[in-house]
């Protein structure tokens, strides 16, 4: 059970914009770390947008958003893939983005990293196209001292070649030579059951680190603690996607620890793609990997596909696992620290966190007790 009336009194807080000049008050400063883009357009939007485009949705669109259930990851890729169907052109990257950037300011997120895969750009348009209609949404989306977004170019397992992992890092730092930092950093997602070997991204990784640029990897979701151990070894990342198979290792534990690195985690996601046979959120090891002192922050992956949202995965950890609220805005608070935003923007979101945490967490009816 989701504890309803906890995440209705959550829905209330969120971004308050108050008088003609956007002064903003702060009850909610909620941190997304891991999450997908296509993945986050809401089902009306891509509905409206595929009757714009003319375009027939599959019968079985929504098939298994009924239950959120998937029974394997290749089920929840061809889920993805009609999802995008309707994406046809380049005003369609932007109209999607801005209907999901709006969905974060409403449940009170401050900042959040997306992942943009120029690989996943649907046929027919030029993924640089794609990323300025992208730029364009965020930008006019940002309000000073309220909201922010940045992303991290992601390559995808078995689709993106090392030439051309290398390429876009290249492109990455030719565009921040331009004076354009909206892409902080860069991932590695898709199927690792499928594709486990991460060498192929090797040399890209080697030249995010001359550049200077974060990294993170999806790793250890599907499978085991090696993967997560292969992914420090081979592309010394600064963060890592899901990874929560290494609860499973003392000693992948004890790297983690070691080298600082944190795990984006995304309970919701785990639970409904049975990652690590998971079926349930108090099966989770979100509470265990806390216990073993390693670092977590938090993600909502694919919204719209698994349902999900930073809200929910706040409502998960509130309702499963024995944390307080105060407890839940320490983790945003650490959120920010292993962020990839930069250290002027890092300094802005403590403020707001901090003016989020008295005007809201204080104020709040249903933390618990301490």
């Amino acid at each position: 059970m989701w504890g309803l009336t906890k995440l209705a009194a959550m829905l209330a807080t969120g971004i308050s914009f108050l008088g003609p000049n956007q002064q903003t008050r702060l009850e909610a400063c909620r941190v997304n770390l891991h999450c997908h883009l296509e993945a986050l357009l809401p089902p009306v939007t891509i509905t409206s947008m595929a009757k714009k485009n003319n375009i027939t949705l599959p019968e079985d669109m929504w098939k298994f958003q009924q239950t959120f259930f998937y029974p394997s990851f290749e089920h929840f890729a061809d889920a993805y893939f009609k999802m995008i169907l309707p994406i046809q052109n380049a005003q369609d990257y932007y109209d999607g983005a801005l209907a999901a950037l709006k969905r974060f300011k409403e449940i009170g997120t401050c900042y959040s990293e997306i992942k943009f895969c120029p690989d996943c750009i649907v046929k027919g348009v030029d993924w640089q196209d794609a990323y300025a209609e992208i730029k364009r949404a965020i930008e006019e989306s940002e309000v000073e001292g309220a909201f922010y977004t940045r992303l991290i170019l992601t390559f995808v397992r078995g689709l993106t070649n090392e030439t051309n992992a290398v390429s876009y890092v290249d492109w990455i730092v030719e565009q921040h030579q331009k004076g354009d930092k909206l892409i902080v950093g860069i991932d590695v997602s898709g199927n690792e059951a499928q594709f486990p070997d991460l060498s192929p991204y090797v040399a890209a990784y080697a030249a995010a680190s001359k550049a200077s640029l974060k990294k993170t990897v999806h790793a250890g979701e599907l499978q085991g603690p090696e993967a997560v151990d292969q992914a420090i070894r081979l592309l010394d990342p600064d963060r890592i996607g899901h990874g929560i198979s290494a609860i499973n290792s003392s000693e992948t534990l004890e790297r983690l620890r070691k080298n600082n690195i944190p795990l984006e985690v995304n309970i919701k996601s785990n639970v409904c793609l049975s990652a690590q046979n998971i079926t349930s959120y108090i099966a989770h090891p979100f509470y265990e990997l806390l216990q073993a002192n390693v670092t977590v922050v938090l993600g909502s992956d694919d919204d719209t596909l698994f349902g999900s949202s930073i809200l929910v995965e706040e409502a998960a950890i509130f309702d499963n696992f024995p944390l307080t609220q105060k407890d839940i805005w320490g983790i945003y608070n650490t959120s920010i620290t292993h962020s990839f935003a930069p250290e002027e923007l890092k300094a802005r979101l403590y403020q707001m966190w901090e003016q989020a945490y008295s005007q809201g967490y204080k104020r709040s009816k249903f933390r618990t007790q301490e």
